[in-house]
């Protein structure tokens, strides 16, 4: 999901919510970028200190009052404790160690005595960053002061690697690029302590709403298909290519994708179909000239309603199939819509349709939507389609020179579709009865 789908799908405000998750996504994927790497444990606890150590810069140099510093900063590291204990418990026991003694010496050195810190904190904070030449190994003497030692000693934590952690933290989350969800909370938990750190303090406020909306993705068992994970894919295009056979390759893999959405709910059904849409729709973008009238794609929806709801407050602030209504033929992705409720489905979508099937349509309200909303239609069509049998069509557009009254030919072998007969189920045993009489 690209950032405006996940805002959508979490309900964020666009305004104020926006920033604050566009920074928890660039740092979820920071930590999915240490976590496939060597040495990823020493390198999230490097990564983990460096942010606190920002995190209580800006506090020390932000907060005038020695007391309210030491409580922002104890607030700061004690929620920080309880963030990485998770996620940490299966790492290297030294690296565990080192991160540990850093929270409880970053701790120690949030005392207050008669009001005052006397910038124990503050001047501790530059022996925490190493030279750039050699990392030492820090620790507190009993003056209440760091001392550094070349060789590790008890108690003692690794010196920060800077440049390390500005490398982690110049890591990019690009469009098409995935990362792991395991690690939303935790980046959540971190952007959070930032923006707390900044003296923003009534952020947990402002996002409570996209915190319970992200609970729900994280725990709920109708979202659980969006956490498994059974494959790596490389990008975007990648998926494309593995799960739906849509490439650039000459032999066609898939002709026919068949996607049975009828078990899911309205709120991950927008999000599915808007997400798998706007995948394909940015793959035909890429083409240019000649690329672009090859190998077209055809999105078949039924129960089209569902998708595209006339006058209704989508999830998605921008409905992908109205994107693709107006802008699709230029990239040789059309849209076939079907649906029993025409008078439910986009005036926009349905406008840009250049050929037309109208079956057998009872409904008033339905039949004044076509009339109003689509070309080359009469009063004389209305007698017909309101007459047709099951099998006929009216069908009119760019692909017949003048309407038709169709019989659709029967499919062979007929889909399992046939109606249940209501009075033959609700007289069962007499029937059975009859036919037993009749043997």
């Amino acid at each position: 999901m690209n950032l405006d789908e996940w805002l959508s799908f979490l309900m964020a405000s666009e305004r104020t919510q926006k920033p604050f998750w566009d920074k928890v996504l660039q740092e979820c994927f920071k930590f999915y970028k240490i976590f496939n790497r060597e040495d990823d444990a020493e390198r999230f606890a490097n990564y983990v200190k460096w942010k606190l150590y920002q995190m209580l810069h800006i506090i020390v140099t932000r907060i005038e009052s020695d007391t309210s510093k030491m409580t922002a900063a104890k607030g700061a590291i004690a929620k920080m404790q309880e963030t990485c204990t998770q996620i940490m418990l299966n790492a290297d026991s030294e690296v565990f160690k080192d991160l540990k003694n850093y929270l409880d010496i970053c701790s120690k050195l949030c005392y207050v005595s008669y009001g005052n810190n006397n910038d124990a904190l503050a001047n501790a904070l530059h022996d925490f960053i190493s030279d750039g030449e050699n990392v030492q190994y820090a620790k507190l003497d009993s003056n209440m002061e760091i001392a550094l030692y070349d060789e590790e000693n008890r108690h003692s934590f690794k010196q920060i690697d800077e440049e390390k952690a500005i490398v982690v933290n110049e890591e990019k989350l690009k469009t098409g690029q995935y990362f792991d969800y395991k690690f939303l909370k935790i980046a959540t938990e971190i952007v959070l302590m930032e923006e707390e750190a900044r003296g923003n303090l009534h952020i947990r406020d402002f996002i409570s709403t996209l915190l319970s909306r992200l609970d729900y993705f994280l725990e709920n068992q109708d979202c659980k298909f969006m956490r498994e994970q059974k494959d790596i894919y490389q990008s975007s295009n990648d998926y494309l290519d593995k799960v739906f056979g849509i490439s650039d390759s000459q032999e066609r893999t898939k002709q026919l994708i068949t996607i049975d959405l009828s078990e899911v709910g309205t709120d991950v059904l927008e999000l599915l179909t808007s997400v798998l849409s706007r995948m394909i729709f940015d793959y035909r973008k890429q083409k240019l000239g000649h690329d672009r009238r090859e190998r077209p794609i055809h999105l078949i929806l039924d129960e089209a309603h569902r998708y595209i709801r006339k006058d209704a407050n989508y999830i998605m602030r921008e409905n992908i199939f109205e994107k693709i209504a107006r802008e699709g033929r230029k990239y040789s992705l059309y849209l076939i819509i079907s649906s029993q409720r025409p008078s439910e489905l986009s005036q926009t979508v349905l406008s840009q349709c250049g050929n037309y099937i109208v079956h057998r349509i009872q409904n008033e309200v339905d039949m004044k939507y076509i009339y109003s909303v689509l070309p080359y239609f009469s009063d004389d069509y209305i007698t017909k389609i309101k007459q047709a049998i099951p099998g006929e069509a009216l069908i009119f557009g760019n692909c017949v020179p003048m309407p038709l009254m169709v019989k659709v030919t029967k499919a062979n072998p007929a889909p399992n579709s046939d109606n249940c007969i209501i009075s033959k189920e609700w007289f069962y045993l007499e029937n059975l009865n009859h036919e037993n009489d009749e043997l």
